[in-house]
């Protein structure tokens, strides 16, 4: 607060001093009387510096003028708009309530330059940095290409840098989130993460933070940590349906379905919206059909369906194309990977062939399958392709089988699946395109 003051009184003395230089004819007459009324200048003098302090922050002093009230209005204005400012910018309320007026009309261009020129005036205001980042983000939302979204990154950054003990905690905490989330749609999770790590350590008590971090963790598959913070978060908000349906979620990923299936519910049947989708609901059903309570799961699913989350009771896809035909059983004749599915038909038995090679020669190879689809047994895969990225090491072992893939560019690019061969218990062998478990 002293420092805040302090910068404060600095501006209101370059004010003062600006003012003396507006009237010329006035400080010459001062200078003619000074010795005179020495005394009363200089209390003259502290009583106008007083009343141009009160005055620039809205803490009182009274003017005839009929600007005086609109003033006073807009900058009680900006101090409580839904953009957070602070005591610290309002000797430039006007220009930001000026600023923000473009915002709320959707004339983000012309926000983006109010804002520039309140930046270049005032290079240490975080309240101006932020509507230039917000006025920016705007664009960006709108052009949705990677050169404004990292432009925004960037703006952001520099709000980041400002920041200090003064900046008002909700300001921060927006724009973070936001900085933290633009990182994300760039690809870069870590950094992200980075940021988010940053503000848990600032505010560790904040809920909304404590969530969003707890969800990246999620996203990256960072259980531990997000479990850490869901149970904290559960320490002082036991109802929580949003830490509650996650850490639900974690379990169910730890396969301990007993612990799950309790926390789940009370997520799903809680008021927050974000334990209504598909990963909470399919998560819940899966549980209990591993407790093989069957029934309560065909509910859940039959729950999701009514709300739209699934497209039926047995199609609970995660991703669903609108007015995407859905059937049980598809002729290769109604698809477009006809020539695919014949192709994959002739190899089928080249496939199989390396694929007992390596059972036989190098067994250690083959990984537990990691979604979980089993309820008994064991059930081991062999990846070829992740993600879009082919994993040559295996691809050496089995190079017909990959060179077929290869020529499926649907399959060997998917980006959110993956190609490999399974093994089951009973030796069976298939090779398999599953779409990856994401948030």
């Amino acid at each position: 607060m002293q420092t805040v003051r302090k910068r404060n009184r600095d501006e209101a003395a370059r004010i003062v001093h600006q003012d003396e230089h507006k009237h010329g004819g006035d400080r010459l007459l001062g200078r003619s009387l000074q010795v005179i009324f020495l005394v009363t200048a200089v209390v003259v003098t502290a009583a106008a510096s007083a009343f141009l302090y009160h005055y620039v922050h809205g803490l009182g002093g009274n003017d005839s003028s009929d600007q005086s009230s609109d003033t006073r209005t807009r900058r009680s204005r900006v101090l409580q708009s839904p953009i957070p400012s602070s005591n610290a910018d309002s000797y430039i309320a006007e220009q930001l309530f000026a600023a923000d007026e473009l915002l709320a009309q959707n004339r983000s261009g012309d926000a983006v330059r109010e804002f520039q020129n309140l930046v270049k005036q005032f290079p240490r205001s975080i309240r101006a940095q932020y509507g230039l980042a917000i006025s920016s983000d705007n664009i960006t939302e709108g052009s949705r290409d990677n050169k404004s979204l990292w432009h925004s990154v960037h703006e952001y950054e520099k709000v980041r840098k400002l920041a200090d003990s003064t900046t008002p905690a909700r300001l921060l905490i927006q724009s973070m989130l936001r900085l933290s989330n633009l990182y994300t749609l760039a690809g870069q999770l870590r950094k992200g993460m980075e940021v988010l790590n940053g503000l848990l350590a600032r505010y560790p008590d904040d809920t909304m933070v404590m969530k969003e971090f707890s969800h990246q963790c999620i996203k990256a598959e960072d259980f531990e940590k997000a479990k850490i913070v869901l149970e904290g978060l559960l320490e002082v908000r036991p109802d929580d349906g949003f830490a509650l349906c996650h850490l639900g979620y974690i379990w169910e990923t730890k396969l301990e379905y007993e612990k799950a299936v309790p926390l789940l519910y009370g997520g799903v049947r809680g008021d927050d919206n974000r334990c209504r989708v598909a990963n909470i609901y399919l998560a819940l059903g899966d549980s209990l059909q591993k407790l093989r309570r069957r029934h309560e799961a065909y509910e859940i699913y039959r729950e999701a369906t009514e709300r739209g989350v699934f497209l039926s009771t047995w199609q609970r896809s995660r991703y669903n194309v609108p007015n995407l035909k859905a059937q049980p059983w598809w002729d290769p004749s109604e698809t477009p990977y006809e020539d695919i599915v014949h192709m994959l038909e002739a190899n089928w038995k080249t496939i199989r062939n390396e694929g007992l090679s390596i059972m036989n020669n190098n067994k250690d190879s083959f990984q537990t399958e990691n979604l979980h689809l089993r309820e008994t047994g064991d059930w081991k895969q062999f990846i070829l392709f992740a993600r879009g990225n082919e994993n040559r090491e295996a691809c050496s072992q089995v190079p017909e089988t990959c060179k077929i893939i290869r020529k499926i560019p649907d399959a060997a690019g998917c980006k959110r699946g993956w190609v490999s061969i399974l093994l089951c218990v009973a030796t069976c062998l298939s090779l398999s395109m599953y779409q990856l478990n994401v948030e």
